[in-house]
């Protein structure tokens, strides 16, 4: 009874088994993979923070009775300078 389910049996794993190789790694590429994450989280995080300190300060303004205004850039005003300078 036995031996007539090793077949079976057999066949039935080496169906579950992948048949390509899985892709394989080193540990230095783990490393540096593992340190952009970190340095991009660590970006990530100091942008939330210093949006998170501008938010407290607007709004510790606008409850003493302030107002706040965000300044628009202005490309052609601040390349005028560098630019006439050079020009000289």
């Amino acid at each position: 009874m036995l031996m007539g389910m090793a077949k079976p049996l057999a066949k039935l794993l080496s169906m579950l088994t992948p048949q390509r190789r899985w892709a394989q790694f080193n540990l230095a590429t783990m490393f540096i993979v593992d340190a952009e994450l970190y340095f991009a989280c660590a970006w990530l995080a100091s942008q939330v923070n210093r949006a998170k300190k501008q938010s407290d300060a607007v709004t510790a303004i606008e409850a003493m009775g302030g107002a706040v205004r965000y300044g628009q850039f202005d490309k052609a005003r601040t390349m005028a300078f560098p630019m006439r300078s050079l020009r000289r």
